[in-house]
């Protein structure tokens, strides 16, 4: 029946003529979908990795996916080039849905979403996208939910945060302060590129800060351990979702071993997949979530008004999914899909549960 139904979808996109898929009319014209990315500059390991499980979820949907045209555009991670994408794919491309990766980019194109009146899903922790935007979802937990994980896990009466200026990490340490009933203290904020921990690292000795949250990017966390190791501070430390880098892994020769954060993790069978398929598992985890939202996209949305993609989108109720089990949630004005939160350790140079 499935390859009957392959052949069928084949023939309705080779001659034009419609069919119904998911509650919508495919004629010769495919759904659109808008893909905004980092592919270069300093998150490209993520934007990289996003697109690879989209890619890899179109190859395995197969004849389910020839109704829809994915078009891709790099942001760089710069909210200035996010919107410029954002307004081509909705003016010239007439795309019936955007996708965004990152917390900056996502809150740059929010307010215009409603302005053209298409529906839009963030992949973003930043919780007020959703309040701005009346066409946004995100695809995303609350960070609070990451909050308690660590909470959970680490036991001190202050907790030192050493940052770089960014939203997601931004909204990270909100999460954090939220559920933590510790002293929870910044340090220093820091910007891309700075790589001169040690004003920091004296200061927390100084003032005898035992347990520091490592909220620094790629790049950054790996200076940071060996400059701690060079002025003989040990640390408890935990971080966010940037040590699962492997390649920050690597550079830190061993140094963030038995460091801990949290975030959500693939099932074994998409990593060997995706290993296989790409030579390295790196952010594996953003590859798992875009493997899954690729299949909702296809399998679970109604496109025949922005109005029944958001109403499909709040119908997402146990979705299983590589990342395990996606439901819609509201709370507070924000909308979002949620997924299980797990505590990850680098342990041996590799990331575990």
């Amino acid at each position: 029946m499935k390859q009957i139904i392959g052949i069928m979808l084949l023939i309705v996109v080779l001659t034009g003529c419609g069919s119904n898929i998911n509650g919508h009319v495919v004629q010769s014209d495919k759904i659109k979908v808008g893909v905004i990315a980092p592919l270069t500059g300093q998150l490209a390991e993520y934007g990289i990795a996003f697109v690879n499980g989209l890619n890899l979820a179109r190859e395995e949907l197969g004849a389910e996916a020839l109704g829809f045209e994915f078009i891709i555009e790099d942001s760089a991670y710069d909210p200035k080039l996010a919107v410029s994408a954002f307004r081509k794919l909705t003016s010239v491309d007439k795309v019936d849905l955007v996708m965004d990766w990152g917390a900056a980019t996502s809150e740059a194109i929010a307010p215009i979403s409603d302005e053209v009146d298409v529906p839009f899903i963030a992949f973003s922790y930043d919780d007020t996208v959703p309040i701005v935007s009346s066409n946004a979802i995100r695809a995303w937990n609350p960070t609070t939910k990451f909050g308690k994980v660590i909470v959970d896990h680490i036991s001190s009466e202050k907790i030192g945060i050493v940052k770089t200026e960014l939203t997601y990490l931004n909204k990270m340490l909100e999460g954090l302060e939220k559920v933590s009933d510790a002293d929870v203290i910044v340090i220093d904020n820091y910007n891309f590129g700075d790589n001169d921990f040690r004003t920091s690292l004296l200061k927390i000795r100084k003032e005898n800060i035992s347990v520091v949250g490592v909220f620094l990017a790629s790049g950054q966390i790996s200076q940071f351990y060996k400059q701690a190791k060079e002025l003989g501070i040990e640390l408890v430390t935990f971080g966010t979702d940037f040590f699962e880098s492997q390649s920050e892994i690597d550079a830190s020769n061993g140094l963030i071993d038995g460091v801990v954060f949290p975030n959500m993790k693939v099932s074994d069978e998409f990593r060997e997949t995706y290993r296989l398929k790409y030579g390295d598992v790196s952010q594996i985890t953003f590859a798992g979530n875009a493997y899954d939202m690729t299949h909702i996209v296809v399998r679970e949305i109604n496109y025949n008004s922005t109005a029944s993609v958001l109403s499909s989108l709040k119908e997402v109720k146990e979705f299983s999914g590589v990342l395990g089990e996606y439901n819609y949630a509201e709370d507070d004005g924000d909308r979002y899909l949620s997924q299980p939160v797990y505590l990850r350790r680098i342990e041996n140079g590799v990331v575990v549960s």
